[in-house]
C-alpha cells in the first residue's frame, strides 16, 4: 500500500507487504485491500476530494471509490450541523 511513481496506491501480493505491515507499528493483523479501505475512508473523513481519492486508488470509475468507502451517521450528523441551514438557527436543536 505505497504510492508509486505515478501518485497511486501500488498494489502487489500479500507476501511482499506483511514486512511493511508488520513495521507499521499497527499490531494488528491484515491485507492490503483493509489498509487501503482504512485509508481511503480516513481520507474522505478529513476532507479528501472524492476524485482525489479515486486518482490515488487507481480506480477508473467513480463509483468503485464510492463503493470503497463509506460515510458514518456521525460523519452526516457534522456535515448537516456545519452546512444546513435548519442548523445554523439559534436555538434550534441539533
Amino acid at each position: 500500500m505505497f504510492v508509486n511513481l505515478f501518485a497511486r496506491l501500488a498494489t502487489g501480493p500479500k507476501n511482499k507487504s506483511v514486512p511493511f505491515l508488520q513495521r507499521s507499528g499497527i499490531g494488528k493483523g491484515g491485507s492490503c485491500h483493509a489498509l487501503r479501505h482504512a485509508t481511503a475512508t480516513h481520507m474522505m473523513r478529513h476532507g479528501a476530494d472524492i476524485r482525489y481519492v479515486q486518482e490515488i486508488l487507481g480506480h477508473q470509475c467513480i463509483e468503485s471509490t464510492q463503493i470503497y468507502t463509506h460515510v458514518t451517521v456521525t460523519d452526516l450528523q457534522g456535515v448537516y450541523i456545519r452546512t444546513h441551514p435548519a442548523a445554523q438557527v439559534p436555538g434550534r436543536l441539533r
